[in-house]
């Protein structure tokens, strides 16, 4: 009996001892690895977060006995002795983690705001121009307050949505508005008899009748009697459509309508679809894959119709599974309640009753969150949990889109800035300053101007034959544009009057179905899916020089980059892909060669270095990098990306065209959401640029200077492989070969034939101009005898200039004789 007694005694003793030791939060030392700090808390911690202003341990003691911190003098000092660029204080975005680096800016706002800038309520600095233009530019919206109602010019009529449309396009049978109020109350008229009257009462130019392109939107003007044989048009391997357009015949009876009348899906048979494939039930196959993914791939959406209901996953952190598979709110816990039916919901024992975030932060780097059943560690804002410790996230590599352009990343945060000419917005939007960027289309016969801030609708070019391709140059607020029809590229001044005069700048060029205008070395380059070529013209004298004839099948999109003097283009043929070369014709390689088969419109990013492009057969938006890598699909939809035809970049958005939908739409080029539709009823949509000065940065001038090089024809950018490479490549045109001296051109030199002089308006007519034989400013001496023959063709004066030129260039090699009369 006494042995039993002593024995409970010492068990009661050995308890109290144990419980007196927890009470007391006595416990086993802490040893921390050589390479990390170990906490007065006993916590260990990276050395590296040591004295960086930071408390990392939780009780401070990181941060105690350190030196203070001198900052530079572009440096701010916080109150917490932290140093930061002092271009963030007082930018409305607290850097430091005390705030004083916006502590006192709110004091006095209208001394922060320069001249011509506007100031908001809260403070903020906005450009004067953004005031009352429609869009909230203040972060409190009072740059929108009390602003007059927009009022359209007295040349122009304002619809009853407030846009303003050129007052031709009243009552033309069009919906310009969008809205159809400029169609109201007006009176059928009769076409003239040059005129082909459209079944839905559209008058259409009698020439546009059975020439292979639907210019009526019922498609009237293309009946099958017009005994076309457009058989003879496509190529083996391809299949007609009723239209005469050509498509590859793989997409034949394939579920997707490629042909714009969708005669490659008319009598078609139930495909039998591959064993990874997905029968959809109108016959259309996609990749398993997509099969309940939430997104609807099928045309009829049936991938997503029967599709079970996932298995039940409870909330890791605010709900409670029990064994049943049902979800219980996590407050349910320990409540004494039998909420899951067999009592798994409440545990026996303490656990209910222990605050495991007491001891040691439970050990959590940051924050110890304690649950009825136990508890889990989280981090502060900007930070991931990576094995048990709190490490930052890189903002600016991982999530696309956190900055507009440039992006700093800091300790637990981040931080955008912008290029010149831009303003940051709301510490992340780079708008760009200036004038209210412009979206310029084409729709075949038209080239038209969209504010999509005023909602101004401007007639620009009109009764062209078939307009495809277009591009801008800032400098000289010059259009340039292809025509299909016409088979001649095009320039002419920008204006909002409809008087312009176009020129031409290079004749018989067969299909021109993509241009793109170097505006730092003033060249033009353009796609010809007719000769399967891709050219450079010079934009002021018409000089043309062929660089690719070979491996090329159906090219379409190109776009330069005159900084890095490359330039890539798109094709859709057997092989689809996107090539990059340097825009002297070198270093040509393929970027992008999978996931690829009908890219139709391209455009860069010059902010981001970043290529997009759009795809009508995959129906997906998508973005790389210059180097081919970082590929990234922006949006993939089948309703939105029926038919996309082109693609233009401006500041945070994306546009493009679409053939079926006859719209243009806008969306976010990071993620593809926000999306807005601009302009509807547009029928016949082709290429779409945005026009605005930043556009076409001048970071870099021409190499070439202002000698032209040195090159007696064309010089035109060399692509920069590396800090060695040449800046700049002297180029002949067609038909005449480059000396040695990798400067000068001399060969077989064509009688010039090709003009520069106005053209009349509305129906361009030109010289002919060949562009395998170009015209130059340079003349052999060999061809002065053409002036011998005919003098008709030059005055005296213009001998004399002639020679004398070839004496200044040293390669005349005949005695000058004056010319009788």
């Amino acid at each position: 009996m006494f042995l039993s007694m002593m024995a409970h005694t010492l068990r009661t003793s050995v308890l109290l001892v144990l419980l007196a030791v927890c009470l007391t939060g006595v416990r086993a030392e802490v040893t921390c690895p050589a390479n990390e700090f170990t906490c007065n808390n006993q916590r260990c911690i990276t050395i590296r977060w040591r004295c960086d202003q930071e408390d990392d341990c939780g009780d401070n003691s990181d941060e105690q006995g350190c030196p203070e911190l001198t900052c530079a003098e572009t440096e701010f000092r916080c109150n917490n002795s932290v140093c930061i660029p002092q271009r963030w204080a007082c930018d409305g975005d607290s850097d430091c983690s005390d705030h004083s680096d916006e502590a006192s800016c709110g004091q006095t706002p209208s001394m922060r705001c320069t001249e011509g800038e506007f100031t908001c309520t809260y403070g903020d600095c906005i450009p004067e121009s953004w005031h009352c233009d429609g869009d909230r530019d203040c972060t409190d919206g009072s740059d929108e307050l009390d602003c007059p109602e927009v009022t359209c010019p007295a040349n122009a009529f304002t619809c009853n949505n407030q846009m303003c449309i050129s007052m031709r396009w009243r009552c033309d049978q069009v919906d310009d508005c969008g809205d159809n109020s400029d169609e109201l109350g007006c009176s059928e008229p009769p076409c003239a008899p040059t005129e082909f009257h459209c079944n839905n009462s559209v008058c259409i130019p009698q020439r546009w009748v059975c020439d292979g392109d639907s210019d009526c939107v019922d498609q009237s003007d293309e009946p099958a009697s017009c005994g076309q044989t457009p058989s003879m048009r496509c190529t083996e391997g391809e299949f007609t459509c009723t239209n005469g357009h050509c498509i590859p015949e793989s997409w034949h009876c394939d579920g997707d309508r490629d042909c714009t009348d969708g005669s490659d899906e008319l009598d078609c048979h139930l495909e039998i679809c591959a064993e990874f494939q997905f029968t959809c039930d109108n016959g259309m196959c996609i990749n398993g894959s997509k099969l309940c993914d939430s997104v609807g791939d099928c045309d009829d959406g049936s991938d997503e119709a029967r599709c079970s209901v996932p298995a039940n996953r409870c909330h890791e952190h605010t709900e409670f599974q029990c064994p049943n598979g049902a979800c219980i709110s996590m407050d349910q816990v320990c409540d004494q309640q039998n909420d899951c039916g067999s009592w798994e919901d409440e545990p026996m024992g303490t656990i209910c009753y222990t605050n495991e975030c007491e001891e040691n932060n439970g050990g959590c780097h940051h924050i110890c969150n304690d649950l009825p059943n136990g508890a889990y560690c989280s981090c502060r804002s900007g930070y991931e949990l990576v094995n048990d410790l709190c490490v930052d996230i890189d903002e600016c590599e991982t999530i696309p889109g956190s900055c507009s352009q440039g992006c700093d990343n800091l300790e637990g945060h981040y931080k955008c800035n912008c290029d010149d000419g831009y303003i940051l917005e709301n510490n992340q939007f780079c708008r760009a300053t200036g004038p209210d960027p412009l979206i310029l289309f084409a729709n075949r016969h038209d080239i038209r101007s969209f504010d999509a801030h005023t909602k101004s609708y401007t007639l620009l070019y009109s009764n062209l034959e078939s307009v495809v391709a277009l591009d801008f140059d800032v400098q000289t607020n010059t259009l340039v544009w292809t025509d299909v029809a016409d088979e001649k590229i095009y320039k002419g001044v920008i204006q909002t009057d409809d008087t312009n005069t176009p020129t031409t700048l290079v004749d018989r060029i067969e299909t021109a179905d993509g241009i793109a205008m170097d505006w730092i070395y003033r060249k033009v380059y353009w796609t010809d899916t007719g000769s399967n070529s891709v050219g450079v013209t010079c934009f002021n004298t018409g000089d043309t020089k062929t660089l690719y004839t070979e491996n090329i099948d159906e090219p379409r999109a190109i776009v330069v980059d005159p900084e890095s003097g490359f330039m890539f283009w798109t094709e859709w043929g057997q092989h689809p892909l996107i090539e990059r070369t340097g825009m002297n014709g070198d270093f040509r390689s393929s970027i992008v060669t999978i996931e690829i088969q009908w890219p139709n419109g391209m455009a860069i990013d010059y902010a981001s270095e970043m290529l997009y492009w759009i795809d009508a057969k995959l129906h997906t938006l998508s973005t790389v990098d210059f180097n081919g890598n970082n590929r990234r699909t922006i949006l993939e939809s089948h309703s939105l990306l029926p038919h996309p035809f082109s693609i233009s970049v401006f500041e945070d958005h994306v546009y493009w065209t679409d053939w079926n939908r006859e719209c243009i739409t806008r969306a976010n080029k990071f993620t593809g959401m926000d999306r807005e539709t601009l302009l509807t009823k547009l029928y016949s949509l082709m290429d779409i640029k945005v026009y605005h000065p930043l556009r076409q940065p001048n970071r870099t001038s021409s190499r070439c200077g202002s000698n032209n090089g040195g090159c007696s024809h064309l010089c035109v950018a060399a692509p920069q492989i590396s800090e060695a490479s040449a800046t700049y490549s002297c180029l002949c045109p067609n038909g005449i070969s480059l000396l040695p001296d990798e400067r000068t051109c001399e060969g077989s030199f064509p009688k010039p034939t090709h003009t520069n002089t106005p053209e009349p308006n509305p129906k361009p007519t030109t010289m002919t101009y060949d562009t395998n034989m170009p015209n130059s400013k340079f003349v052999h001496p060999d061809d002065i005898n053409v002036v011998t023959q005919k003098p008709q063709v030059y005055t005296l004066s213009v001998y004399k200039i002639l020679h004398r030129l070839c004496e200044m260039l040293r390669i005349c090699n005949v005695p000058y004789e004056p010319l009788n009369e």
